[in-house]
């Protein structure tokens, strides 16, 4: 019998906006904090409260933006493992001097496995990009006195910036304050 569990995000509420830099669009982007209060199921009956949370959005493409859209190093390293074995496989008939291998096809055999070591070599060991952490700490703070939600004004009320008519906060990157987790 199959077990169904998993997380509901019950009622969601734009709560924040800032300045970010999207890794899904690569550029610098509109962000929506969005707060919901999280059950654990199991059955589709809440069980296990989860705690109040705020999930960053792209006002853009929707998605996190500190996802990283790039392949992460151990799958990369794993394709490799696997690719280059492979190629070196391919190649051995031709290394044996097969009668049944053509000459054209020899060099083609050859050449692609060639290829497919050196491509898959490159591509496992490459360094990875600029972190969004770095590419973050160019982005400009949110500047408009006008609230990108619900188009009233910000108000910079001592220590932070909110909307007079929906009451979201403008909560520009601080590094040491800045990661996924309970809102207290």
């Amino acid at each position: 019998m199959p077990i169904f569990f998993g997380w509901y995000r019950w009622a969601p509420k734009l709560v924040a906006f800032r300045n970010d830099w999207c890794t899904q669009c690569q550029c610098e982007r509109l962000t929506f904090g969005r707060l919901t209060i999280d059950f654990g199921h199991f059955f589709w009956i809440p069980i296990i409260p989860l705690g109040v949370w705020t999930r960053w959005y792209c006002s853009n493409c929707n998605m996190d933006p500190a996802e990283s859209a790039e392949t992460k190093r151990p799958v990369r390293i794993l394709t490799w493992l696997l690719v280059s074995p492979l190629a070196i496989v391919v190649a051995i008939p031709v290394w044996k001097n097969d009668p049944t291998v053509q000459g054209g096809f020899t060099l083609f055999l050859l050449v692609a496995a060639a290829g497919a070591f050196v491509f898959t070599s490159w591509w496992a060991f490459k360094p990875l990009g600029n972190t969004h952490d770095s590419r973050r700490s160019k982005v400009q703070p949110y500047a408009s006195d006008e609230c990108p939600l619900c188009s009233g004004t910000i108000m910079s009320s001592m220590p932070k910036k909110e909307c007079s008519s929906c009451g979201a906060e403008h909560r520009p990157f601080e590094k040491a304050n800045d990661v996924l987790g309970p809102t207290m």
